[in-house]
């Protein structure tokens, strides 16, 4: 029953007790991206960036015109995905 799948007393986890949202630096250097610049972001999916790349915190980029290219790579053997600034 769904009502099994409920567990009370499980500790809220101190990363869930910080006040506001904060973006890794790796996501808000994106923001910055200038055309032709790229920012890789390690240990992220590509699915998982193609997500954010979507989210409304990255629309009013999308409405100015922005486009980017999302692919999965590797940095110094450290796996994660590369962002481009196309436009």
């Amino acid at each position: 029953m769904i009502e099994n799948l409920i567990e009370d007393n499980i500790p809220l986890p101190e990363s869930a007790k910080k006040v506001g949202r904060t973006v890794s630096p790796e996501y808000a250097a994106w923001r910055l991206l200038e055309v032709g610049q790229s920012v890789f972001i390690p240990g992220k999916s590509f699915s998982t960036v193609k997500i954010y790349q979507s989210s409304e915190s990255m629309r009013e980029l999308r409405q100015a015109g922005q486009k980017w290219h999302v692919e999965a790579g590797e940095k110094n053997g450290v796996p994660g995905v590369r962002v481009w600034r196309k436009e």
